[in-house]
C-alpha cells in the first residue's frame, strides 16, 4: 500500500500490483499495519495531531517466550498461582503464564 484517501462514503487506496501502481475504490477498508511501515504510507486528508504522534512514537522492542513443561505444578505447593503483575516503566503487564488454565491437568506448562 502506497497511500490511503479516506472519504465520507469510500475509501481509495493506492496499492502497487506486480511493480505497477493501482487504484482501488472500497466501502471501507480495514488497515491492520503495524505503525513502523504505516509511517512509510501517505495518508490524505492525514490522521488527527494524536493519531499522527502515537504512529511516529510508538517504538516495539524484542521479546522471547519461553515455554517450559514440568510433571508437577510446583508453583502451587510453593502458594503461586501461575499468574504474574508486572509494573515496568514500559507499561503495565498482567499475564496468566500457566497455559493449561484452567484445564487443571496433572501436569503444567508456563510460558
Amino acid at each position: 500500500m502506497v497511500w490511503i484517501e479516506p472519504a465520507a462514503n469510500q475509501v481509495r487506496l493506492g496499492v502497487l500490483q506486480g511493480g505497477s501502481l493501482n487504484t482501488l475504490e472500497a466501502d471501507y477498508a480495514v488497515c491492520a499495519v503495524p505503525f513502523t511501515p504505516l509511517r512509510q504510507i501517505e495518508v490524505s486528508p492525514a490522521f488527527s495531531e494524536r493519531k499522527q504522534i502515537a504512529i511516529r512514537s510508538m517504538t516495539y522492542g524484542a521479546v522471547s517466550r519461553v515455554y517450559i513443561q514440568s510433571r508437577r505444578r510446583f508453583w502451587e505447593k510453593e502458594g503461586n498461582t501461575g499468574f504474574a503483575v508486572v509494573d515496568r516503566a514500559y507499561g503495565n503487564l498482567e499475564s496468566n503464564l500457566e497455559s493449561t488454565w484452567p484445564q487443571r491437568p496433572a501436569d503444567g506448562v508456563c510460558v
